[in-house]
């Protein structure tokens, strides 16, 4: 008999709990979401029809059937077709199309530090409108915003980052020098 993690028998509920139509709480994995959702996070999936998904919507689609990969990224564009997804803390690309059958559901709510936020209303909200937007019309801004709004929202993050990555930049000079 196969050994298998309990992660994986978690995930295999999961699929089924929102294929029969019924809402889950998953625990994040993975810095893509932040800064609204960050690694850890606990975020509640309600199953949702193709239909009612909008442009900011953040939707969970399974990525790779085999392995049982969930991913929840923001909704970029929607045709008859296909969906284009992104996580919000990659500027310069997006996934691959998504085939709608892909589609698990949405993501509504998180769970932080025993605090519920919802993220259909807002300061969450409205900052995933502007971000989808400002990713279709205008990169430039994208990243004046996200480096504004990481800033304000979390400062010691914001300084922690910007002293790694001089650090980085002062060993990558250092070691040109001879």
């Amino acid at each position: 008999m196969e050994n298998r993690k309990i992660e994986d028998f978690l995930k295999e509920i999961y699929i089924d709990f929102l294929k029969e139509g019924k809402a889950i709480w998953a625990q994040t994995q993975g810095r893509s979401m932040e800064p609204v959702i960050r690694e850890g996070d606990f975020v509640k999936i309600i199953p949702v029809r193709i239909e009612e998904l909008k442009r900011a919507d953040i939707v969970a689609f399974l990525k790779n059937e085999r392995e049982k990969i969930i991913i929840a990224h923001r909704l970029i564009k929607k045709d008859k077709n296909n969906l284009i997804t992104c996580g919000d803390n990659f500027i310069f690309g997006i996934d691959p199309p998504l085939d709608k059958k892909e589609i698990l559901g949405k993501v509504i709510a998180l769970r932080r530090n025993k605090k519920e936020i919802n993220l259909e209303r807002g300061i969450r909200y409205f900052y995933g409108k502007v971000i989808t937007h400002l990713r279709i019309y205008s990169l430039p801004l994208l990243v004046l915003f996200l480096i504004t709004y990481k800033f304000f929202t979390q400062p010691k993050l914001f300084f922690v980052q910007a002293i790694r990555k001089l650090r980085s930049i002062i060993k990558v000079n250092e070691s040109y020098r001879v």
